[in-house]
């Protein structure tokens, strides 16, 4: 979820008629926290949430998600054994054959998703517990309303290239004993080699969580990655660089990148070619590589990694006896760097509802001008009158009543 209020940074200084930006950041914060107040009250989340895994129990037709309105299923994922990291041990749902996203019931308005529900189809119930297992779905969605401030980041660029985005992941294989060893190469140079002894590779990963805004229901449609290298002699070489559908920082074996050396027509089991073939135009000398790939099949390869909160490439030289050198340094102009544009994945009709909107203006207008003061909002019980000792400090909400009344009227769907 992004820290944005129900309401736009202009909306409440419109409201407030302030003109000036030195206030910008605590009037930000204060539509953040006060749109975060009306969550607690309404009990729920209400703005929107981006990939949320959930794993939950079943036992019936029906699958209750604990954010609404859904916008979109990614992925519904079954396991006997509750193991979802191991493809072999869960099936994937298709949407339409195995489930459908259900729409409103009783007092909502009927649109799918509405009600957070999905719907097992075929006759069949969701997995429940069994054999110990309690959790056998694991359900990956978007969901909750829209907010304006996410809606102007869409269609936007994406330059990812701070240092603590990126982590050089250096593997090395010596094929004649067979064994595999793993050395991070965070901020130093180191060869590439490929020889009949051994050959030398490296994943650049970047982090897409971190100062770089991305969010995994984006769809990718085009890609750079960048990148300083040099030779120690002019060398008609191949050097190629895939893009790698599991995160070997994760999963911890190197052994699941390491085959055969990829070519052209075949990508290997866990690699993906995405380009190839770069020859540097003189010796020692640093140039920057780039690759650009805007095929459908690709994007929808990175969106898969996306999804993981990250986006990793492995780089190969492969001619033998030609040594390359990759720099990891900070300085910018030789760091590597990655810039996506993206656009939206999908549309839907979930944006802000008026009454969220207005409620957040209200309430932070009146913490804005009465920030001052300390403690919280003092307001009697409602229905008991300030003569009977029940008037108390609201501690738990300390929202407007006008406020409250659109909080509580979000409970209506749990």
């Amino acid at each position: 979820m992004l820290d944005y209020g129900f309401a736009t940074l202009a909306d409440l200084k419109l409201a407030l008629d302030v003109t000036d930006t030195k206030d910008d950041a605590l009037l930000a914060a204060i539509l953040d926290r006060t749109a975060g107040v009306i969550e607690g009250v309404a009990g729920r989340i209400l703005r929107r949430d981006h990939a949320r895994v959930e794993v939950c129990n079943g036992n019936s037709d029906l699958l209750r998600v604990n954010v609404s309105p859904i916008a979109k299923v990614h992925s519904v994922h079954e396991s006997e054994t509750g193991d979802f990291a191991i493809a072999a041990n869960y099936a994937e749902l298709v949407e339409g054959t195995d489930f459908f996203i259900e729409g409103g019931q009783g007092g909502d308005s009927g649109r799918p998703g509405e009600p957070a529900l999905i719907r097992r189809l075929g006759n069949k119930n969701w997995m429940g517990a069994w054999a110990g297992v309690a959790a056998r779905t694991r359900v990956v969605y978007t969901g909750g309303f829209k907010t304006d401030e996410e809606l102007s980041l869409e269609n936007q660029l994406v330059v990812i290239s701070a240092p603590t985005d990126i982590m050089d992941y250096r593997i090395t294989h010596h094929v004649s004993s067979g064994s595999y060893w793993i050395q991070n190469a965070t901020s130093s140079e180191f060869e590439f080699f490929r020889s009949s002894t051994y050959d030398v590779r490296a994943v650049i990963r970047f982090a897409t969580d971190k100062s770089a805004i991305l969010l995994p229901c984006w769809t990718i449609n085009r890609i750079y990655i960048q990148f300083s290298a040099k030779v120690d002699r002019l060398f008609a070489a191949k050097f190629y660089v895939f893009g790698i559908d599991i995160d070997p920082l994760l999963q911890g074996s190197p052994v699941l990148i390491h085959g055969a050396v990829p070519s052209i027509t075949n990508g290997g089991p866990n690699c993906k070619l995405v380009d190839a073939s770069w020859v540097p135009a003189t010796v020692n000398t640093y140039e920057a590589y780039d690759f650009e790939s805007a095929s459908s099949s690709s994007m929808l390869f990175y969106g898969k990694s996306l999804l993981n909160k990250f986006l990793a490439f492995m780089l190969i030289e492969d001619n033998k006896g030609c040594v390359w050198t990759y720099s990891a340094v900070e300085a910018a102009s030789l760091r590597p760097k990655l810039t996506i544009t993206h656009g939206m994945a999908f549309t839907d009709e979930f944006g802000i509802p008026d009454d969220l909107r207005n409620a957040n203006i209200l309430q932070a207008i009146h913490e804005y001008q009465t920030r001052k003061t300390p403690g919280m909002i003092s307001q009697a019980m409602r229905g008991v009158s300030i003569a009977s000792g029940a008037s108390y400090m609201k501690t738990l909400a300390a929202l407007l009543p006008e406020v409250e009344a659109v909080a509580m009227h979000y409970r209506r769907l749990y």
